[in-house]
């Protein structure tokens, strides 16, 4: 954290990525439940690329600064799906692997460029690495079993309905377990080892191919 902050260059490079990562995924979000029925992230203006829509400015702040943050939630009507029993799992998995996606295609620009053009440092491979680095990490993070975020939802639809009451009694400490697991420093290290795991595996793939 005290690297972000004191490098003002790190915010700089880092910016573009954040803005992408957030607004490609509410966006998926919004998309998600459109194509499956529900009209109200369309009704409230949640289908487009326009920041305003999807961005929260302390959310954005907190990413940007202290390495997890987050965005507008997209709002949702799950008795308008298609798919009753699965769509809100649908809803709540097209945001984290619309991260993924933007995180693995990144990382093919920035090796293409490495290997195959010789790019060393420069602007391009200063915006990618962060583009890379940032979607790994909203898609771990968003990815936890922890309220609000959407790995809760997920762990909550797969759930037996008789078991969803003790996950509701959780909802209201969610935020307050996240700023504990980061004050401890829990969250930052699952997040370090996953970013380093994909990173890795997304290395050796591209490594076949080029």
């Amino acid at each position: 954290m005290l690297s972000r902050l004191q490098n003002p260059l790190l915010i700089l490079f880092s910016l573009p990525a954040i803005l992408v990562g957030l607004i490609i995924h509410e966006l998926s979000h919004a998309l998600m439940a459109d194509s499956l029925g529900d009209p109200t992230p369309r009704m409230d203006g949640r289908i487009t690329l326009n920041p305003r829509a999807h961005l929260d400015f302390v959310g954005t702040l907190m990413l940007v600064f202290f390495g997890f943050g987050w965005a507008r939630p997209v709002r949702t009507n799950p008795s308008n799906f298609s798919d009753r029993r699965f769509g809100f799992l649908w809803v709540s998995l097209a945001g984290p692997l619309s991260n993924l996606m933007i995180a693995f295609v990144s990382m093919g620009a920035l090796l293409i460029a490495r290997y195959r053009f010789n790019v060393g440092e420069g602007l391009f491979m200063s915006l990618m690495e962060p583009m890379v680095t940032i979607n790994l990490v909203l898609f771990i993070l968003n990815l936890l079993p922890i309220p609000p975020l959407d790995g809760y939802n997920v762990l909550r639809t797969l759930l037996p309905v008789r078991n969803r009451s003790t996950l509701w009694k959780l909802e209201r400490y969610g935020f307050v377990l996240l700023i504990a697991l980061s004050f401890i420093g829990v969250l930052g290290m699952v997040l370090s080892v996953g970013v380093s795991f994909f990173w890795n595996i997304f290395e050796r793939f591209y490594g076949f191919i080029l």
